[in-house]
């Protein structure tokens, strides 16, 4: 189902020259996405004999149109030949989660983190494949009921479905007339529009709905090509939808020759609807599809592969600002992966749902939801079956009651191949704050069990909050583990309407006469000589107050604590980058003198050696390294980037420039577009997080600078070309 969930990336093409060979034939299909005509010609060149290219990309072709069961067959025979790269691994092991075989899953993955440990993606899988995990998520259909959506449903792919008016307005692949049947080479079907069906409640107490037959939507709109999915303003004034990239009717390529996705928006005029207008950060060469809007219409929040991210498709969010959207922000690590993140929904709560490959989940795409805290994005959480399944569940929608909603799967006993799901909500929404009996500060990593999550153990959040869902008619045992030993506390929902919230306040005393203090010693980060003279800032968390202390000539420092707060200290000092640290009481409870180091990079040798090349880090900052052939940031990188931004934040007069090599692999005008595409997207990241363009150069290398011997006529192992896939950075301003 990867060609739904994608709304297909097109290679329109009128016409192949002539192929001698048939492997080449099928390469230029599978390269032009074509996969229905690559597929059997794949399979014919296999049957003479074992060519390495094409039982590879025969395999992925079959994942990309979501055949799991010959996406399994063919991988488990690409990680036989000697060729097969580290990814093959992987995409075996989410084909067999997807046809329920965790146990051969799991040792796929095993095998894929000796290659690639870092891979942060492999290890939520390799949590998807543990017998508790499996049954905690398959057991928790207290909470929802499912059910087709028969009378819209058809034998192909259904999806995608956004509230608008009474009804709904939801993809489909349908022939909608004319002269020629238009086929998507992807699937073979035909290609995504938009339809509408009224809605109608019969029956409030059980929920029951009436749907009216489909029909086109906005044909106004509609190109020769995919159309949908979409979401809708607030007011319904306003509709946003993903469709392939065109002017007018002309096709606008990407740099490799791709259709990809972009998102327009379209202004209703009378009982129609104007001429759609690009968004500001389309591109024709990524895709941005899957808008989201929240209900305030001040984020809008999608789906992308631009450079710069974490995985294959990456969720970002953009601000509108007088009417006009923002550069986009990538969500950051805590929602993506390495793998796909897709079909973002905010719900008027502020919770953020969405799909995931790269999360721990029952197989393919789960639905997750996660909320923002002080701008960090809680640990996300699984919604568990009915509503996910081991295989693709996706577009998770909800309505303003929050007592129904729909989603998208392609789980054995629909209909079609992916149908559109109503789900009835059994369960009430609960907020739980748990604080300090004496200072009322939130309480953060309280441990929580409950009796209606067997086996399952909660923590609460920064704030000290808990978000559950708990059944309905039900009273649910909670057992909180503070300091002064265990507090139950039960809370009942029979008298909570389905969809409503419960606020549940639990008092905890952790303890009194409590007193904390910080040492601490300010050193130069070269010698790890004291720095006498340095001015120390601490500012305090729970009231943003702050203290000044100047270093005697030992360098010590030190100042009084409250309980269960957080700090960070800022060390200032003339010849010296500012350097901060950062400590807290919080989950402390019994008195204590916390000890802790500042850290201060003296200031650069303006492009000379001592700040390039000499050593794989720039004051803390490791070299990025990357995987083959890809351009992206990967998740093990992602806290040497944070360094780097905290420097860069820390030091407002800094600028660096920013250096990408690669291997020797590959030609040099391919390396040196990769490199530059590697420094970009740091630079962009940099960018996205609040640092100033100017600040920031950058340049790609390509393989002119090789740390080692494996040049074009070297025999090396992947590690050793790695070493040379890296990008470096250097002051160029203190």
């Amino acid at each position: 189902m990867k060609s739904t969930l994608f709304i297909l990336l097109c290679w329109l093409s009128f016409g192949l020259a002539a192929q001698n060979a048939k492997l080449n034939k099928a390469n230029q299909y599978f390269r032009e996405l074509n996969f229905q005509s690559a597929i059997p010609l794949y399979e014919q060149i296999l049957k003479k004999g074992v060519k390495p290219q094409a039982l590879f990309n025969l395999s992925h072709a079959y994942r990309r149109i979501g055949d799991t069961k010959k996406a399994e067959y063919w991988y488990a025979q690409s990680i036989l030949h000697p060729e097969c790269t580290p990814d093959m691994y992987i995409n075996l092991a989410q084909a067999l989660l997807s046809n329920n075989k965790p146990i051969d899953a799991r040792r796929q993955i095993e095998k894929f983190l000796s290659l690639q440990p870092a891979d942060v993606r492999a290890k939520n899988l390799l949590k998807s494949c543990e017998d508790t995990v499996r049954q905690e998520l398959a057991n928790a259909g207290a909470l929802y009921q499912v059910k087709g959506v028969d009378e819209i449903n058809t034998p192909n792919d259904d999806f995608g479905a956004a509230f608008y008016r009474r009804g709904l307005v939801f993809c489909t692949e349908k022939d909608t007339g004319g002269p020629v049947l238009r086929r998507s080479g992807w699937t073979g079907r035909p290609f995504v529009d938009m339809f509408f069906s009224t809605v109608r409640l019969v029956d409030e107490d059980k929920m029951e709905f009436k749907f009216s037959r489909a029909e086109s939507f906005a044909s106004e709109l509609r190109t020769k090509w995919h159309d949908g999915p979409v979401c809708f303003s607030a007011d319904q004034t306003t509709m946003y939808v993903s469709r392939n990239n065109l002017d007018g009717r002309k096709v606008r390529y990407s740099s490799n020759g791709l259709v990809n996705v972009k998102i327009v928006s379209s202004k209703k005029a009378g009982d129609g609807w104007a001429t759609p207008q690009n968004v500001s950060f389309a591109n024709p060469n990524f895709s941005v599809m899957h808008p989201a809007l929240t209900p305030d219409g001040f984020k809008m929040f999608f789906t992308s592969d631009m450079s710069g991210g974490f995985g294959g498709y990456d969720l970002y969010v953009s601000y509108n600002e007088n009417g006009s959207w923002s550069a986009p922000v990538n969500l950051g690590p805590g929602i993506n992966t390495e793998g796909d993140e897709i079909f973002p929904y905010v719900s008027k709560e502020g919770l953020l749902y969405f799909a995931s490959d790269g999360h721990t989940g029952m197989g393919g795409y789960d639905v997750y939801y996660s909320r923002a805290v002080r701008g960090i994005w809680n640990p996300v959480t699984n919604l568990g079956a009915p509503l996910n399944s081991n295989k693709d569940d996706f577009g998770f929608v909800m309505d303003s009651t929050r007592k129904y909603g729909f989603i998208s799967s392609n789980r054995d006993g629909g209909k079609g191949l992916t149908d559109i799901y109503l789900f009835k909500k059994i369960s009430v929404d609960a907020e739980i704050l748990v604080f300090d009996k004496v200072t009322g500060e939130g309480l953060d990593s309280v441990a929580v069990t409950c009796d209606c999550y067997p086996k399952k153990t909660f923590r609460t959040n920064v704030d000290g909050k808990l978000y559950l869902e708990l059944p309905a008619n039900k009273t649910c045992n909670f057992v909180f583990n503070s300091p002064s030993g265990e507090k139950e506390v039960a809370i009942s929902t029979p008298n909570y309407a389905i969809g409503s919230q419960i606020f549940e306040q639990v008092p905890i005393q952790i303890g009194e006469g409590l007193t904390f203090a910080v040492e601490g010693v300010a050193m130069n980060k070269d010698n790890n000589q004291p720095i006498s003279i340095a001015t120390i800032t601490l500012l305090n968390s729970c009231n943003n107050n702050s203290q000044t202390y100047v270093t005697d000539g030992e360098g010590k420092f030190n100042f009084k604590l409250e309980p269960n707060c957080c700090y960070v200290a800022r060390g200032q000092a003339s010849k010296f980058f500012t350097a901060t640290t950062s400590f807290c009481t919080k989950g402390l409870y019994r008195s204590d003198t916390l000890e802790t180091k500042i850290l201060l990079p003296p200031l650069l040798t303006i492009g000379g050696k001592n700040t390039f090349n000499d050593t794989t880090t720039f004051y803390g900052v490791k070299n990025i390294y990357h995987v083959y052939g890809k351009a992206n940031i990967e998740q093990a990188s992602s806290t040497d980037l944070q360094t780097l931004l905290t420097l860069l934040q820390n030091n407002p007069t800094l600028a660096i420039e920013i250096r990408s090599h690669t291997d020797s692999r590959g030609g040099n005008e391919f390396n040196f577009n990769l490199s530059t595409q590697r420094a970009k997207a740091i630079v962009d990241f940099l960018i996205a997080n609040g640092i100033a363009e100017t600040r920031l150069a950058y340049k790609g290398l390509g393989e002119s600078e090789l740390l080692n011997n494996c040049d074009d006529n070297a025999n090396c192992t992947d590690a050793q070309h790695g070493e040379n896939r890296r990008t470096e950075f250097r002051a160029i301003k203190n």
